[in-house]
Formats: C-alpha cells, structure tokens, sequence
C-alpha cells in the first residue's frame, strides 16, 4: 500500500489540472500508538502544506486516563512544527456524538478532569503572560510561544498604552518610544517587526 504522503500527492497531480488551491491539510488520526501519529504527521509534513488536526475526540470512561491521554496527545500535535491548529469534534456531554469524548459535563458545561488538563494547557502552560519594570535604553528579551499578544505599557499602576501584536515563525521585536516627564509619561509610538 503507497504512504499517506505518496497517495496526497496521487491526488494532487490528479487535481493539477483543475484551478483549485491546497491551503492546507486536514487530518483525522485514531488515539492509537503515539509512535503512529507522529510516523503519519512527519509523512504528511513532507507534502510542505500546513497540517489541521480535525475532529479531535477522545472516548473514555475514565476521566483521569481520558485527561492523560488529551494531555499526550496535544503536546505531540502543537510540537509538531507543521501542525497549525487542532479542532474538537465536540466538548459538552449534552451534545456530543460520544459523550464519554466530552470534555465538559452538564447543562452547565462544566470542564470535567480532560476538560481541566486542556484549559491548563491552552489557558496556562502554553501561554506566555510576562511582566517587566524597565528603565530608560533597556533591552528586555523573551520567548513567547507564536500567536496574538496584547502588550499593556503600565505607570504608576495604570494603563497608559496598549498595543495588539503578533508572533509568528521568525519572532519579533517590539521598540516603545516613551516621552513626557517622569510623572506624566506616555507612549508616542510602538515599532513592530
């Protein structure tokens, strides 16, 4: 049997002739060997298009084991460089197609021991909050996963300027040019990129 990749690119030539254009690829994998969906994403990695995990479930009784494996799971997916996103198929007990998958319980939506392990990764450890006191000509450095941030400049416990921005591949630099005096400062421009 070809590989996944050899039969995407079956599909591809196939499709050359017509005028459609490949943004993306999405993908459905079985929770099955890890050693599995990480040998499928590195195949499909080589087709150089942005990989979508889609309709991500999980049935388990066990709430605990369930929470692990959503655990060991997403971290092999947003460590893969070429995955760009995970969609759920559902989260809510109440609606779901498999409600032993829900992440969330209840006419409430109440996050259930899996739907706690996911708002501690996204909401938590994969987020980058920073705080920094700086002076006059001072570089400060960091890492920052990729994403959209918010940048509050602070004084004397107020915000004086906020500035929306983001981090891609290649990072990026912000440069705040403050004026004013030491008790009446403000910001006169940020400088992205």
């Amino acid at each position: 049997m070809p590989s996944a990749r050899r039969r995407w690119l079956d599909v591809e030539s196939t499709d050359s002739k017509t005028n459609y254009k490949k943004d993306a690829i999405q993908i459905m994998l079985p929770i099955m060997c890890f050693c599995y969906i990480q040998h499928r994403l590195n195949e499909m990695a080589e087709v150089g298009l942005p990989i979508w995990i889609t309709e991500l479930d999980i049935d388990e009784y066990d709430e605990n084991k369930k929470a692990q494996k959503y655990e060991d799971v997403l971290k092999l997916y947003f460590s893969h460089p070429a995955v760009h996103g995970v969609l759920f198929w559902g989260f809510s007990d109440q609606n779901h197609w498999r409600p032993n998958a829900a992440i969330a319980n209840g006419n409430d939506v109440t996050p259930n021991a899996a739907g706690k392990k996911v708002q501690e990764l996204l909401k938590h450890t994969w987020r980058t909050n920073e705080s920094h006191t700086i002076s006059h000509g001072q570089t400060v450095n960091l890492r920052a996963f990729k994403g959209s941030y918010k940048l509050l400049v602070h004084h004397n416990g107020k915000v004086i300027h906020t500035q929306n921005f983001t981090v891609g591949d290649n990072g990026n630099s912000l440069k705040i040019n403050l004026s004013g005096t030491g008790s009446n400062p403000h910001v006169d421009d940020v400088l992205i990129g």
